[in-house]
Formats: C-alpha cells, structure tokens, sequence
C-alpha cells in the first residue's frame, strides 16, 4: 500500500506530517503543492506547537507486506 505524506513545519517550530492513503498515481507534484498551500492558507489543521505554517516536504512511502507461514 502506498501512502503520500505531506510534511508541514508549524508556527511553534515542529513538524506535523498528514498521510493520505492510496494516493492517485503518478503522483502531480503541482497538484500536491497547491493542496499544501491551501491547508496551509485556510488554517485547516492546529497542532500540539500550533497551526501549520509551511511546507517541509512531501514522500511517497511504499509499504510492503509479507506474510510467513508459521512450520
């Protein structure tokens, strides 16, 4: 399952990073950035170091799950 993690910085120094699960692929850098700047703008989310502020990145994670037989 792949999850795309948009990495944000907040006002009080922290990080915060939101997942959105199964995300459209191939992934629209410009799409992303400007969904970024609308949480960002709008003042969506607030946190623990308080609201998000700017963008820090973003990942795309690629989570791979193998099952093993137990004998």
């Amino acid at each position: 399952m792949k999850t795309l993690e948009l990495q944000f910085t907040t006002a009080g120094g922290g990080m915060v990073t939101l997942a959105v699960a199964d995300p459209i692929m191939p992934i629209n850098a410009a799409s992303v950035a400007t969904a970024m700047d609308v949480i960002i703008s709008r003042r969506i989310f607030d946190t623990p170091t308080g609201p998000i502020v700017g963008k820090k990145g973003v990942r795309l994670v690629d989570h791979q799950v193998s099952d093993i037989a137990l004998a």
